[in-house]
């Protein structure tokens, strides 16, 4: 189809200038419907989805936002081989879910690994949280990066930076998931103009770890 022609060349340029390789993208058909059965689950709908990793920028974003706007949730990625910063966040997640009244959610993922997906990572969590814009029909995607960490600028002509959360990787991303959901949705980078430092005088990190 037209929409899987152009997911296909979206995604084949998302990986050319991410990881300077050029590939070709093909869709195979595959039933996975055999021997399952569907089962109804309903969520409440949320308007709002906010990237959660437990750092200073997605800590004090979703707290931020929460002021910002009336509907919120959040979405956790747990890579298989980070339990400890998984313990560190799922202790936040509760702090959130209990002071603040936030429904945090939790998707796992593969092992990061020393030489795994790293520069295409803040493609998979968009990805992966526009699982829960679908379910809870959200219109916008909050990604409370600080500009420093999205546009990681190069000190010399030979420097290697990482893409993450880079203009042209939201700008792939926002396509791309508007293709898979066939409707449109917002990608909001609240703290691109923001550095670190001042996302920090920003923050209401300490009220997470009073009673």
């Amino acid at each position: 189809s037209r929409n899987l022609a152009q997911l296909a060349q979206e995604l084949s340029e998302l990986i050319e200038i991410v990881l300077l390789h050029k590939v070709e993208i093909r869709f195979a058909k595959k039933d996975f419907s055999r021997g399952k059965w569907d089962k109804k689950v309903e969520f409440e709908p949320c308007e709002n989805i906010c990237l959660f990793s437990g750092g200073v920028d997605s800590s004090t974003g979703i707290l931020s936002c929460a002021e910002h706007y009336k509907e919120l949730c959040g979405v956790f990625i747990a890579h298989a081989d980070q339990p400890w910063i998984i313990h560190i966040v799922n202790f936040l997640i509760k702090k959130i879910q209990k002071k603040h009244n936030i429904n945090l959610y939790t998707i796992h993922a593969p092992p990061m690994m020393s030489e795994g997906y790293s520069q295409l990572r803040g493609f998979l969590y968009i990805a992966l949280a526009s699982i829960y814009a679908n379910l809870l029909q959200s219109k916008r995607i909050l990604v409370t990066e600080c500009g420093v960490t999205m546009y990681q600028p190069r000190f010399s002509p030979f420097d290697t930076i990482t893409m993450t959360t880079h203009p042209f990787v939201m700008k792939k991303a926002k396509t791309i998931i508007q293709l898979l959901l066939n409707r449109d949705i917002e990608i909001v980078t609240p703290f691109e103009n923001l550095t670190k430092a001042e996302i920090a005088l920003l923050s209401t990190m300490p009220e997470l770890f009073k009673d």
